[in-house]
């Protein structure tokens, strides 16, 4: 398992399952947005030879206040507490991941 792999289990509960896994940048940092069945964890790697990695968002989806497309490749987060983050991904069309993002936050207010 890669380094990445274990810090992103490393911060999903057991019953978390990864729904979808993108590239790109979290507020100019770039790394990966993990969509799992109960929240959203950005890793950002940084380093060419020896990769390091930070979580500078973990995120359930009760905490996710409001979710909107800046754009065409941007969608802004606002967290419960006011915290706003912003994804630009790459290589991925945003509609597809705001779409993926509305349906795991409505799934997950089911019981």
């Amino acid at each position: 398992m890669s380094k990445r792999m274990e810090i992103i289990k490393g911060r999903l509960d057991p019953r978390d399952e990864i729904k979808f896994s993108w590239s790109g940048e979290l507020d100019g940092k770039g790394g990966y947005l993990i969509m799992s069945n109960r929240k959203l964890v950005f890793v950002h790697e940084s380093g060419l030879l020896s990769k390091r990695y930070e979580v500078p968002m973990d995120l359930p989806y009760e905490k996710v206040a409001k979710v909107e497309k800046a754009g065409r490749n941007k969608i802004v987060l606002t967290g419960a507490g006011e915290e706003r983050h912003s994804f630009v991904g790459r290589d991925v069309p945003m509609s597809s991941v705001e779409v993926s993002l509305m349906s795991l936050i409505e799934a997950s207010k089911k019981p």
